[in-house]
């Protein structure tokens, strides 16, 4: 189990988009914890580029939808555009950069879109991938690559839920928050709050113990590894 966690689950589950009916009742929405503690359901659409000659590597691969109720009827809205990015280790990461409030996704293969997000003051990172779903939020005082770069830093919150099963049903959801600079290269303000949705009592309790061992040490690793996301992306 302290394999489990350490590597933050890796595998194949939900490595690509499922392929559905957008305006039917046949999307396979899957439950993910979001920053605000709740429960969200998504579900995801392939893609097929209309632009002639269109790299798949850097083109929009799928689109994120977001189970919603309107009046007693269950609808869907956008999150946003996945796009692929690669870690590492060259595996594959379907992401989505975005600002929620203009409805607004942005390429991470757009010199001009990575631009334009530096400038921002807070913007959302969504990660479909490696048996988990995680939604980060960047935000800043003045612009996120400066105060990145000065000793002021940008906040960071992620929500993070890690699948222990392919139906997605069972699964540890962890809360983070931090404060960070690649100037002063130090994490500060850090908290974490795990929780979890498990039906198996023996699998729970082994859960608990390891995330009781190791919890804070993985989440202090996911911190890095967003902010690996400015270093690399945004503000390189």
């Amino acid at each position: 189990m302290k394999k489990w966690l350490l590597t933050a689950i890796s595998g194949v589950f939900l490595t690509a988009c499922g392929s559905s009916s957008k305006s039917g009742n046949d999307l396979k929405y899957i439950a993910y914890q979001d920053l605000n503690g709740k429960t969200q359901q998504v579900a995801f659409l392939k893609t097929l580029s209309t632009e002639n000659n269109a790299d798949p590597k850097t083109s929009i691969s799928g689109e994120a939808l977001q189970k919603a109720n309107f009046g007693n009827l269950d609808t869907h809205q956008k999150i946003g555009d996945i796009y692929t990015i690669y870690d590492a280790q060259a595996n594959p990461m379907n992401v989505i950069f975005v600002i929620p409030s203009r409805g607004k996704s942005f390429s991470p293969h757009k010199v001009d879109d990575m631009a334009q997000l530096a400038k921002e003051k807070s913007f959302d990172f969504y990660e479909f991938g490696k048996a988990r779903i995680a939604h980060s939020q960047f935000s800043a005082k003045s612009a996120i690559c400066r105060d990145y770069k000065a000793k002021s830093g940008v906040n960071v919150k992620i929500a993070t839920t890690y699948y222990l099963d392919s139906g997605g049903e069972n699964y540890l959801a962890t809360l983070v928050g931090a404060q960070a600079s690649r100037k002063n290269g130090e994490i500060r303000k850090f908290t974490y709050s795990p929780s979890f949705n498990i039906d198996n009592k023996k699998l729970q309790e082994q859960i608990q113990q390891e995330v009781s061992s190791h919890g804070e040490k993985v989440a202090k690793s996911n911190v890095i590894e967003k902010l690996s996301v400015l270093e690399n992306i945004v503000c390189r």
